[in-house]
C-alpha cells in the first residue's frame, strides 16, 4: 500500500523544470599562451568530453547565465545579459 501511495505522489507531481545556463569559456595553450573563447551550454569540465581540445589547453569558465527561453534542439544561444544592456 505504501509503494502505491508512493507512486501516485510521485506522477503527481509536477515534471522537472531545467535551467538552461550558457557558460562563456577561455581555452588556453599553455605551451604557445594563445587562447580563445567559445560559448557553450556545457561547463568547464564536459566540454573536454564533447569537443577536441589537447592535453595542452586549459578550459576556464570566464562568465555565465541564465537563459530563460529553451535552447535545447541547436537554437541560437541567449546573448549575455550584462553585456546586452551596457549596449
Amino acid at each position: 500500500m505504501r509503494a502505491l501511495l508512493s507512486l501516485i505522489l510521485l506522477f503527481m507531481t509536477n515534471s522537472a523544470k531545467a535551467e538552461y545556463r550558457v557558460y562563456e569559456l577561455v581555452i588556453t595553450d599553455t605551451t604557445t599562451g594563445k587562447s580563445r573563447t567559445v560559448a557553450s551550454t556545457l561547463d568547464n569540465l564536459q566540454y573536454r568530453d564533447y569537443y577536441p581540445v589537447k592535453l595542452a589547453e586549459t578550459v576556464e569558465i570566464q562568465d555565465t547565465w541564465m537563459c530563460w527561453p529553451r535552447t535545447d534542439y541547436y537554437k541560437r544561444l541567449c546573448p549575455n545579459p550584462k553585456t546586452s544592456s551596457a549596449k
